[in-house]
């Protein structure tokens, strides 16, 4: 394994209870030892030609690990709130932890996507995957159906909590965002249904 030695002397020159650390940019195709590094919360190795990625820190917060050729990546850290890892060869994701806000992962090779934590995720980006359909309590909703309630949880979300009162919501939600043609064939072909429980049932609120 080589390492350039500019990013060695980098490394060797950091304290080992820093924060932040990058070696993006770095043509880097073998990933560092940054195991003593005890309190490492945010990791930027993007643009490099990484093919994997080893145990990360406990302690990591923040992943970009873009534009690399990574197919895999490891199990995440507890803690984690942002992961960008989009441009890439990754055909699965692991379990994203309860707290992500970000997760960006367009452009790879998924097939499906890990369970989304809709209570805290305020940014997603899964464009140009090859799955056309997310699979979710057993009922299917294209890409651009999730994208669209994203764009409605992140608007009205508080306004559900204040109101309590479903069916208000999914109308306001749906006169703002679609138009009625767009409703109407959308209920015809099951994509959308307006039951009292529907919010609950995705659980992404």
């Amino acid at each position: 394994m080589t390492i350039p030695p500019e990013i060695t002397s980098y490394i060797n020159g950091i304290e080992k209870d820093e924060e932040s650390i990058y070696i993006g940019a770095a043509k880097l195709r073998h990933f560092p030892d940054l195991s003593h590094f005890t309190n490492i919360i945010t990791l930027r190795c993007s643009y490099n030609q990484l093919k994997s990625i080893p145990i990360l820190p406990r302690t990591l917060q923040h992943l970009y690990c873009n534009n690399n050729l990574l197919d895999s990546l490891p199990i995440l850290p507890p803690g984690l709130i942002t992961l960008v890892c989009n441009n890439n060869k990754l055909k699965r994701i692991p379990s994203l932890p309860p707290n992500v806000t970000t997760f960006i992962c367009c452009d790879n090779q998924l097939l499906y996507l890990p369970e989304l934590h809709w209570r805290t995720l305020t940014h997603l980006s899964c464009i140009r995957n090859p799955f056309i359909e997310y699979l979710r309590n057993g009922k299917r909703i294209c890409i651009e159906t999730i994208n669209k309630i994203s764009q409605i949880i992140c608007r009205f979300r508080y306004l559900y909590y204040v109101l309590k009162y479903k069916w208000r919501f999914l109308e306001i939600a749906a006169k703002i965002t679609m138009k009625p043609e767009n409703i109407s064939k959308m209920l015809q072909t099951n994509v959308l249904s307006l039951e009292m429980d529907e919010l609950d049932s995705f659980n992404i609120l």
